[in-house]
This record gives structure tokens, C-alpha cells and sequence, in this order.
């Protein structure tokens, strides 16, 4: 069952990719007149051309010399009261740009800045908020789901014990500590608590009907706090992505077993099923990317390095993650420091139930996840997706494979270590037995923090981006006096391990704002 279950997974990734396509740019010709004479206002430059006029509003798209689409002005008619930061009297306008050259956003916001002018003068919310979703669909299947648990519960005699367990509660407050942190910098995440909070009551209703359907025995434990919050620092899912992610992780928790025991991990496990599903089926199935967004927080990469440190050092995880990011950097994959990347390798794959056991094993596991990431990436782009799940693919295969890596592991490294014992042994003449002796985990913790840390400087300006700043109206972030805001005028975002600074910046402004 469960092959046939991870074969059915992985099939879906080359499923339909013309699904996925996004529909041709529209120029409506009612709106095309309207369109021209804004490009009219820019003096009708080269390298702005109309890409979409429609009754929802304009693109003007930049491109290079080669003709190469290298960001985008987004008008949109109308104005809301909160979304997004940047408008004028009839639009609101967003920059999005597609390289990490600050002229591009540079062009483009100086393109706003001409069409606000001549529409009534520029204006600013203050107050930038997401747009309020539908979150009946969540509500209802929440209650549903609530009164099935009640229905098995007493059908099934179900007994219902406490559990709190650690591998669970300490991803939770780290997780819960990370939302925290990015709160303070996009105001979507707090738009979002109404969403978790129903997701949560979804996840225990899940975990407690599955588990009476099963064994008639629910351990009420913290379990659904890191499925969920996991889940939310990589994708928000609209509703049915959202349900189908949720009830994937807690089927394959409660069905899913060998020797007695789950062996996917559940978050990685309904990542992946509604991530696929979400490439087979776009119109059902939607899907809000947060790899950028998660940069708003200037610290948030650091925050996670060091809050990992708590997991590690309670248990042995440290070769799995060592291994992963050794094999992006043998990949030369830019993003190995990015926080969604960091979340991957040091907080989600390291689920001490669904690893190996030796050191061996989970540094093979590591290497499978790094490479296997590469490789997804790969596959999904080839295939004409956008690769955000390559990051969780490669976890439930990985996981499936535990038992054959812990043997790898011990064929390939015990005979070793051996051979190492006996030849220190004849040149020295001294005992050996320390090549056969675990690694001291403080000596891996090093490790992970040397790998981690002493590249950041170098990266972390790669992390600044300037139009999402712009777009938001990010809190701390300095805009130069065109308004756009730049890595240079900006070192507690370009620069690593700025806490103080932030903290100190922080109390200004509660200073000015009494």
C-alpha cells in the first residue's frame, strides 16, 4: 500500500505542466487607448512596453535589450482602504522585479512616481494589509471534521489520553517564535492568525478522528501545532489546499505504518501530496509562495539558525542537516542560506521519528534530501512549474528509504572506521577504538554553526529586495529620497546579525510615535 501510495505521489509531479501555464497577457481594446496613453506619460520609453489592458487595470512590463522581461509596473483600477502601500487617485500600483539589479526596481518605481503625478499626486496607506479571504469552506470542514471525531469516538468506545511529547512542543515554540518575529514586519502574517486558528482546530479534529477510526485511542498531544505552523511557513493554500494538505499529513500519521510506527514525515508528506495535486489541478488548488516574503524580517535567517540550536542539542539530528546543505553547496545552489531553505534542512527534514538512527544514515539522508532538492527544482522548472515544493519533495521519499540508508550507513562506515582502528593501531602502536567512537554532537553543532554563519555576510545583501519593501512599506526599511529603498542605505537588512540594531531601532520609533 504504501508504494503504490508514494508511486501515485511522485507520478503527479510530471502530470499536465500546460495546467499551469499562465494565461495569455490581455489587451482589451476598449482599454488599450487608456494603456498607450499611460506609456505616454513616461515618454513613451523602449524598454516599457504594454503587456496588459484590461478592465482590472495595466502591466507595464521592463525589458532589457535582448527583449527579455525584467520586471513589472502593476496598475490596478481603483483603490482599496488597505492594499497595497503605494497608489494614486485611480490606481494602485505594485513593482515587481525578476533580477536582483536595483535599477530595475529603480525604473520602475520612478515610472509610478510620473503616473501617480499626473493622476491626482501619489498616495500612501499606512496601513497595508492582505486582502481578507473566504474562509467558509475552512469553517465548515473544521466543524465536520469535528463532529466525525465525535461520532468514531463514541461508535469506537475511544479513549482519549494525554501525550505532550518533545520531538512536538519544541518545533512548535520555535515555529510560533518565527511567526512571532516575521509579524512584526509584514502585517499579512497577522491577517493570517484567523486562518491558523481554524487550521489548528482542523488538525486536531483530523488527528482525533483518524486516530479512533484506527485504534479507538487518541493521544492528545502537540502534534498538530508543528504539522500546521510547518506547513504555513512554506505555502499558504487556499481553503481546499489547506484541507487536503492537512488531512494528507494526518492519514499518512494514522495509516501509514512500518514496524508499528509512522514513517513519513506528516508535514512534508501533505506539503507534497496538495503541493503535486496543485500542479495537476491549478483551478482547485492555489497556492501563495513565501519565499520572498519571508526576507521582510531582517533577521529572520538568523533567528532560525540559532533557535535550531535547540533541537540539536537535544538530540542527534546534526548529520542530516550537515549533509544537506554539503550537498547544495556541491550543487552551487544560491539559496542554501535563504530562511525557507534553512527551515527545510535544520527544522522540518530532522523529525527525529522519521530519520535514521545512525549518524551514517542520517548523513546519507541528508545527502538524498540536498541532491534531491537540486533535482527537484530541476524537474518542476523542465517541467514549466515554479519550483516551490522542491524543497519538501525529496523528505517522504527519504523517509521511505530510512531502513536501506541505516544499512548503507553501517556497510560502508563500520568496515571503514575498522580499517582506520587497525592501521592508527600498527603505525603507532597505540589503541585505536577512538575511530569506532560517536562523534561528540557539540563537535556537529560546531559544524552546522561554521557553515551556516560564516558565509552569511557575504550573502546576506542577496536577501534584500527592493520592491518587495517598496510594495509593503516594510517598518525600519529606509527609502532613499526617490523612494526607492537600496541595500547600501540599509545595513540592518544587508547586513548579518544586526539584533542590536534592530532593537535599538525599534525603541526610536515607539519614541517618535508617543
Amino acid at each position: 500500500m504504501s508504494r503504490l501510495w508514494l508511486l501515485v505521489l511522485f507520478a503527479l509531479l510530471f502530470a499536465s505542466p500546460a495546467a499551469l501555464a499562465d494565461p495569455p497577457a490581455a489587451i482589451d481594446p476598449g482599454s488599450r487607448a487608456e494603456g498607450e496613453r499611460l506609456l505616454g506619460l513616461l515618454g513613451s520609453p523602449p524598454d516599457l512596453r504594454l503587456a496588459e489592458a484590461n478592465p482590472r487595470g495595466f502591466s507595464l512590463q521592463l525589458r532589457d535589450a535582448r527583449g527579455r522581461v525584467q520586471g513589472a509596473l502593476n496598475l490596478r483600477r481603483g483603490v482599496s482602504d488597505h492594499m497595497p502601500r503605494f497608489r494614486s487617485r485611480s490606481y494602485s500600483m505594485e513593482v515587481a522585479s525578476f533580477t536582483m539589479d536595483e535599477r530595475v526596481t529603480e525604473r520602475l518605481i520612478h515610472a509610478a512616481w510620473v503616473i501617480a503625478r499626473a493622476d491626482g499626486g501619489p498616495g500612501e496607506n499606512r496601513d497595508v494589509r492582505q486582502p481578507a479571504g473566504d474562509l467558509s469552506l475552512l469553517r465548515d470542514a473544521t466543524l465536520a471534521l469535528v463532529a466525525l471525531a465525535a461520532v468514531l469516538g463514541v461508535l469506537r468506545n475511544g479513549r482519549v489520553v494525554w501525550e505532550i511529547r518533545l520531538p512536538h512542543l519544541i518545533p512548535s515554540i520555535i515555529q510560533a517564535l518565527i511567526f512571532l518575529y516575521w509579524s512584526l514586519y509584514w502585517s499579512g502574517v497577522r491577517d493570517h492568525a484567523t486562518s491558523l486558528a481554524l487550521q489548528l482546530a482542523l488538525a486536531f479534529a483530523a488527528d482525533a478522528a483518524f486516530s479512533f477510526a484506527r485504534t479507538g485511542l487518541w493521544r492528545v498531544g502537540a502534534s498538530p501545532f508543528p504539522v500546521v505552523l510547518s506547513t504555513n511557513l512554506f505555502v499558504w493554500f487556499n481553503p481546499p489546499g489547506v484541507i487536503l494538505s492537512i488531512l494528507a499529513a494526518f492519514a499518512s500519521k494514522a495509516f501509514l505504518h512500518r514496524n508499528g510506527r509512522h514513517f513519513l514525515n506528516p508535514s512534508a508528506t501533505g506539503l507534497s501530496v496538495t503541493g503535486l495535486l496543485s500542479y495537476a489541478a491549478p483551478g482547485l488548488i492555489s497556492v501563495g509562495g513565501l519565499f520572498h516574503l519571508m526576507n521582510l524580517a531582517p533577521n529572520i535567517a538568523e533567528l532560525m539558525v540559532l533557535l535550531a540550536i535547540l533541537p540539536q542539542t537535544r538530540f542527534r539530528i546534526l548529520p542530516l542537516s550537515i549533509a544537506a546543505v554539503a550537498a547544495l553547496r556541491f550543487e552551487h545552489n544560491p539559496t542554501v542560506l535563504r530562511p525557507p531553505m534553512i527551515l527545510a534542512v535544520a527544522l522540518l527534514a530532522t523529525d527525529p521519528s522519521t530519520i535514521p538512527k545512525t549518524d551514517a544514515g542520517k548523513a546519507l539522508f541528508g545527502l538524498l534530501v540536498g541532491f534531491g532538492i537540486v533535482f527537484s527544482s530541476w524537474a518542476l522548472r523542465t517541467a514549466g512549474y515554479i519550483d516551490d515544493f522542491a524543497k519538501v519533495l525529496p523528505i517522504p521519499l527519504a523517509n521511505y528509504l530510512v531502513p536501506h540508508l541505516d544499512r548503507l550507513g553501517a556497510a560502508v562506515v563500520d568496515p571503514s572506521l575498522a580499517f582506520l582502528a587497525r592501521a592508527w593501531k600498527r603505525l603507532t602502536r597505540r589503541d585505536g577504538s577512538f575511530f569506532q567512537r560517536p562523534v561528540p554532537n557539540l563537535l556537529f553543532v560546531a559544524t552546522w554553526l561554521t557553515i551556516t554563519l560564516a558565509p552569511m555576510g557575504a550573502e546576506k545583501p542577496g536577501f534584500f529586495e527592493p520592491s518587495f519593501h517598496w510594495n509593503f512599506g516594510t517598518p525600519l526599511v529606509v527609502r532613499d529620497a526617490d523612494d526607492v529603498p537600496r541595500c547600501a542605505s540599509n545595513p540592518l537588512f544587508c547586513r548579518p546579525f544586526t539584533f542590536a540594531r534592530e532593537v535599538a531601532l525599534w525603541r526610536q520609533r515607539a519614541a517618535r510615535q508617543r
